[in-house]
């Protein structure tokens, strides 16, 4: 993920801006993914949420 935030300014900006857990939240997603496949897919999933300021859980509440 940080790879993707170095090359993707604007996307780093929005992330920032989430709070440390909500930021913990994406990481932890990226992570759980076991195959690159589903890695690829999750960040795409991701990189729209963020760009739209939408936490990975925000329709749950």
């Amino acid at each position: 993920m940080a790879d993707v935030l170095v090359k993707k300014p604007k996307l780093k900006d929005c992330f920032r801006q989430f709070s440390l857990s909500k930021q913990r939240e994406f990481a932890d997603y990226l992570v759980q993914a076991k195959k690159e496949a589903t890695k690829i897919r999750r960040l795409a999933k991701i990189e729209a949420l963020i760009l739209a300021k939408i936490g990975l859980n925000d329709k749950y509440k």
